[in-house]
């Protein structure tokens, strides 16, 4: 713009410094000229115009700018003047003002040339976006006043122009790009035109990613066989199996294929997942062999059921049951600690369904809510770790090999009585000592179901009055306090 305004104060002065002493002869006050248009609008591109002066007396031409350029800047009536106008390569108008002058006459000549326009993006040229509802922003370098939005391919059932925005001198066309619904990815070009200038912005739509699995269970029986599933995709994607469950060779592609599995045979039941992933996607068919003789499990608790069910020892049959899988009758470990965390809790409160598992060995369950600990069915469990049930009432070892036992960690408990039977424990420790003492609320234990009991600390707080022991049973290593009375029954 400076340049436009050194312009102008150039051609005002050019008329100032013109007098009556620079046209001696001429008529004074009656002189008179004209010209044969008044005003040049030059395209972007430049062009030559000439001009007639029509004057009473010998004419000048007053002006200077550098991108017109006249033929002659004196004459007669009569003469043609040349204005050569060079293209326009700025963004914005050019405007000056030339001056013809015979003695006191004056006639301007407005010379514009018509900008240069400019139409191009700024920063990203095409697009690609998800397949959901997305608003999308085309920066864009422009000096071009009006504009026409097109799409191609019916874009325009899928995109909307939401309008343009100006902001740090560039704008921002602005769309609506809805959720694509479909399983193909969608193609349009979106065209912003005006002033002779097309600028053209590629945009895609991801497609839906689908895995789709019209049959996702499969229960079969324990012999060996071959499964056929079929898979509907618009992805490539990989097969995860377990190791009994093995793909048979096969091509696939982008369509609905049958793939085809071998399952060996089985001893008992078992379950397994058969996963198709791909782009973060997945999808999982579940194969379950089912052993007809099978004995349902009853397990209530839906946190106990859950955890056996994530570690493959059961096979789900309803929100309560389930039938014991190969995994399970191998099993020799329970690890089941309760919790609570932001991220979810575990708190058992039953164990029912424990007894299937006979080759266990370890069980460790503690900080739940158990009342009842329940082992009687099994007969291999050498350690149980049952720290911090608080709530727990009863624990039954029966005939499995645990001699020595600690139970809750040598914590309080909040129930009245506590039964513990166990036909190998020789050594109970279930004192109680510190601040635990405090809160610990038994007032009975009954350690009559401990035949064998050689060994037993039961110093706790005041509030145990009673201790329970069979007639005829001694306990040769008997610690207790003075306030705690033995109760023999039959």
């Amino acid at each position: 713009m400076k340049k436009y305004l050194i312009a102008f104060l150039a051609v005002a002065c050019g008329c100032a410094s013109c007098s009556d002493d620079d046209n001696a002869g001429n008529e004074g006050a009656s002189a008179t000229i004209s010209i044969s248009t008044e005003e040049i609008s030059a395209g972007i591109e430049g062009e030559t115009v000439e001009v007639t002066v029509t004057s009473s007396g010998d004419w000048r031409l007053a002006g200077m700018c550098d991108w017109v350029h006249p033929s002659a800047e004196s004459g007669k009536s009569g003469d043609v003047v040349a204005f050569k106008i060079d293209p326009n390569t700025e963004e914005e108008m050019r405007e000056t003002v030339y001056k013809f002058f015979t003695g006191s006459a004056v006639v301007p000549l407005k010379i514009s040339a018509q900008p240069g326009y400019v139409l191009e993006a700024v920063g990203d040229k095409k697009f690609s976006v998800d397949a959901i509802k997305v608003d999308l922003h085309v920066k864009v370098h422009t000096n071009i006043p009006d504009f026409e939005v097109s799409f191609s391919d019916e874009g325009e059932k899928w995109v909307t122009f939401e309008g343009i925005t100006s902001a740090f001198g560039k704008k921002m066309f602005n769309f609506i790009v809805s959720q694509n619904e479909g399983y193909d990815d969608r193609k349009t070009v979106i065209t912003i035109a005006g002033m002779g200038k097309t600028l053209e912005i590629p945009l895609t739509q991801q497609r839906i990613l689908a895995i789709n699995l019209p049959k996702d269970y499969f229960e079969i029986d324990l012999s060996a066989q071959t499964l056929s599933v079929d898979v509907e995709a618009n992805l490539e994607y990989k097969i995860h199996t377990p190791a009994w469950i093995k793909q048979q060779p096969a091509t696939r592609g982008l369509e609905t294929k049958t793939l085809t599995f071998a399952i060996e045979a089985a001893k008992a039941s078992r379950s397994g997942q058969i996963e198709f992933e791909g782009l973060g996607l997945s999808k999982m068919v579940t194969v379950f062999q089912k052993d007809p003789n099978a004995k349902i499990l009853t397990i209530p608790d839906k946190d106990f059921k859950q955890w056996l069910t994530t570690e493959g020892w059961i096979s789900s049959l309803s929100e309560t049951t389930g039938i014991i899988t190969e995994e399970g009758v191998a099993a020799t470990r329970l690890d089941c600690p309760g919790f609570r965390s932001y991220y979810g809790s575990r708190q058992l409160t039953s164990l029912e369904g424990i007894e299937a598992f006979l080759n266990l060995e370890y069980i460790k369950i503690d900080k739940n809510n158990l009342t009842v600990i329940d082992l009687s069915a099994l007969k291999k469990v050498k350690e149980l770790i049952c720290d911090r049930n608080y709530f727990v009432e009863s624990i039954i070892l029966g005939d499995n090999p645990i001699t020595e036992f600690v139970p809750l960690g040598g914590q309080y408990i909040s129930s009245k009585k506590l039964v513990i039977s166990g036909s190998k424990l020789t050594s109970l420790d279930l004192s109680v000592e510190g601040w635990g003492a405090d809160y610990d609320e038994v007032t009975e234990l009954d350690l009559t179901g401990c035949p064998a009991l050689q060994t037993l600390n039961c110093v706790r707080s005041e509030k145990l009055k009673t201790l329970r022991l069979k007639k005829g049973q001694t306990i040769p290593n008997l610690v207790k306090a003075e306030f705690t009375n033995i109760v023999y029954v039959d």
